[in-house]
């Protein structure tokens, strides 16, 4: 079931919608009692730092958002705050962790130094668990914090997550590839997002077996760069975003690698998950993802296609 993660569009509107009210009835994470209305929705998700939407491929369904925005004003600007929601039945399927990940993602190219979560309801154990997993910190228990459907009051255990650190030690990179059919030349074009800068690399290549390939050579080397960087830079997590799907499925093994030059990325990648935890999120291509737009502009640059 391959999800990628996309800005919001007004064309979903919709499906955001309902996604985001079923949790509000739910009544067990979201503090929101009024439901939101379609003619206040497009201007909630869209005056919000970042709105982003989970898409089954397959469908182009939204089964999951999160929204960003300021945790405080003035002095205290620089925390932020998020909300996550998924489709009840696609629950437990990583969904809810991919849109974390590009949350922190966002929240640190925004140049926020703090994600702050202000009420995690105690019995959210599935989201207590994952917030641990990334690294997010508690900051104590308040008593009874949160309204329960049933009238009574359950605990919150407020969370932080130190953006500065996760800079550190983490980045997210953009890649993708072209191909030159009259030269024969593949490339890749690649963004690093580190410590708020922004890093690009290309580079073209010409081997014939990979030049069969055509682009998809480009895009597999590309990967094979951002995991190269990260090894070279101590970067211990690693979120690959891309917009052909082989990136990943190789590397999960959810495709063959029936060709040598597939095989040989599959082997880097499992050298390099032993010390970066790698993750992979997909994006929609010629969507106006800066990011992605400027690796593609990367690609074809190496190749004198620009």
């Amino acid at each position: 079931m391959p999800i990628h993660i996309i800005p919001y569009e007004e064309q979903y509107l919709l499906q955001s919608i309902a996604i985001w009210n079923e949790v509000v009835q739910e009544g067990i994470s979201f503090p929101q009692l009024d439901l939101l209305k379609e003619a206040d929705g497009h201007s909630f998700f869209s005056e919000q730092n970042d709105t982003g939407l989970a898409i089954e491929q397959e469908t182009e369904r939204v089964v999951g958002l999160y929204i960003l925005h300021p945790n405080n004003i003035g002095r205290c600007g620089h925390l932020c705050n998020a909300s996550y929601a998924v489709l009840p039945s696609f629950r437990g399927q990583g969904i809810g962790e991919l849109l974390v990940k590009d949350c922190i993602t966002e929240a640190v190219k925004k140049s926020y130094r703090i994600l702050q979560f202000n009420a995690v309801v105690a019995t959210n154990q599935v989201a207590i668990h994952l917030y641990k997993k990334l690294g997010f910190q508690q900051l104590g228990v308040i008593p009874g914090g949160f309204l329960m459907p049933d009238g009574s009051y359950e605990d919150i255990i407020p969370h932080y997550l130190d953006l500065t650190k996760m800079q550190s030690d983490s980045a997210a990179a953009y890649v993708d590839g072209s191909y030159n059919a009259v030269t024969k030349e593949y490339s890749y074009g690649m963004v690093i997002l580190v410590d708020g800068q922004e890093i690009t690399d290309s580079k073209k290549g010409s081997d014939l077996e990979l030049a069969a390939m055509r682009n998809v050579a480009g895009e597999i080397k590309g990967a094979q760069a951002a995991m190269q960087y990260a090894l070279d830079h101590g970067i211990k997590n690693l979120t690959i975003y891309y917009d052909y799907e082989g990136i990943a499925k190789w590397c999960l093994g959810e495709w063959k690698t029936n060709k040598q030059g597939t095989k040989a990325y599959k082997a880097f990648y499992e050298q390099a998950k032993q010390k970066v935890s790698i993750s992979f999120v997909k994006v929609k291509a010629h969507s106006a993802n800066h990011y992605n737009d400027m690796a593609d502009a990367l690609a074809k640059q190496a190749i004198g296609m620009s």
